[in-house]
């Protein structure tokens, strides 16, 4: 019999496809070699994201391949974004033929939080399911806490199991619907048990059952996609339009503006890194505790959030986000030898010491991983 394999379907982003990968990567180290992956990958919607998409596919298969690692990369049929970019929804049908003409048996099926509506498809051909979210724990329990965007409107503030009372103007926007995800087998989540104890302390009995997997970040130090100050693509930044003027003149010798996409985990990894000024995207503050590799070093990360869920985040970072008037004043603070400046790194030290010790053998997210593996052989050896 063919090995069976689990089957991913991430939307085409670096910010989920990868994440979703590695998490794959390591559910196969706990396999032992009697489990594959299967990778389904949705069609982009612009040609910019679809040669960026192509060009991460290329990469990894060509890593699979030199690592004799069982990884197979499915193209689904291209569908209409033409309504609204920012909502990826691939195709039931076409997933379930994708599904259906494998020719290995499926232990489960991992789908990207944005792709819920296939959850159908696999009541329908009775595989387990587990839902991915790229996101914190924080924010997934704050979405389910939530009825309905009418009732966060209308309040100050929002109730969260394990949390303090969480501002209105922290709300992510858009709200997601999380009425379908009461249908998945379980729920994947980038964050450690040492990272989101009260969270994942106050929902730890509720269906589905949830499993912090992180801190997700590739083991590889590599190029990664970076932030630019538009929403264009970094590769056609005018920095002379971006900047304010004469920035880089002031700014020749004291620093570095990176022009074009930036390989975030090498830069984060770098010994002269003192602090980390950023949007607070949750993949972002996963690699921040990840990097750098020595465990003696830690760095403060500075949010500074511009939308979605990153307010929100920034407030679960002890609300130590800024706006532009204090900066200046923050980064002076986390660089300086000043007595907060070295109680903030040592706080980060620990943290990133803990999220390492969770991915160890024994350690919070091994054990989620070990888990969440048995439930996937043992649906295969009771079908």
């Amino acid at each position: 019999m063919a090995t069976p394999t689990m089957v991913l379907l991430p939307i085409w982003g670096a910010g989920h496809l990868m994440p979703m990968l590695e998490a794959g990567k390591r559910l196969l180290s706990h396999s032992s070699g009697d489990l594959s992956l299967t990778v389904l990958v949705i069609r982009p919607p612009t040609p910019e994201s679809t040669a960026e998409a192509a060009d991460l596919v290329r990469r990894e298969q060509s890593a699979a391949a030199a690592n004799s690692d069982r990884i197979d990369f499915l193209d689904l049929p291209a569908v209409d974004y033409a309504s609204d970019l920012f909502e990826p929804e691939p195709a039931p049908p076409h997933v379930r033929d994708a599904i259906t003409a494998l020719p290995a048996p499926v232990a489960t099926l991992v789908i990207d939080s944005f792709c819920t509506v296939v959850l159908d498809v696999s009541l329908d051909l009775a595989v387990s399911a587990y839902v991915y979210c790229a996101g914190k724990a924080s924010t997934f329990v704050l979405l389910l806490s939530l009825k309905s965007n009418e009732e966060a409107a209308g309040a100050a503030a929002v109730d969260v199991p394990g949390l303090p009372p969480v501002p209105r103007s922290t709300l992510p926007t858009p709200l997601q619907d999380m009425t379908s995800y009461k249908d998945a087998t379980g729920i994947l989540i980038n964050t450690a048990e040492e990272f989101e104890p009260t969270v994942l302390a106050a929902v730890a009995n509720r269906a589905p059952a949830i499993y912090p997997i992180g801190p997700v970040v590739s083991l590889t130090v590599s190029a990664s996609s970076g932030c630019c100050a538009s929403r264009r693509h970094p590769t056609d930044a005018d920095l002379e339009e971006l900047l304010p003027g004469g920035f880089l003149e002031r700014t020749n010798g004291k620093g570095l503006v990176w022009p074009t996409k930036a390989p975030q985990k090498e830069i984060l990894a770098h010994a002269a890194v003192g602090g980390f000024v950023m949007h607070c995207g949750w993949n972002s503050v996963m690699e921040s505790l990840w990097l750098p590799m020595s465990p003696s070093i830690g760095y403060q990360m500075v949010p500074w959030p511009l939308y979605a869920e990153q307010h929100f985040s920034a407030l679960m970072l002890k609300n130590n986000w800024v706006d532009s008037g204090e900066l200046e004043c923050a980064v002076k603070c986390l660089m300086g030898s000043a007595e907060k400046g070295a109680k903030v790194r040592q706080k980060a030290m620990e943290m990133k010491n803990a999220c390492r010790i969770a991915l160890e053998k024994g350690g919070s997210s091994y054990k989620a991983l070990q888990s969440l593996y048995t439930q996937a052989a043992l649906v295969l050896f009771y079908r």
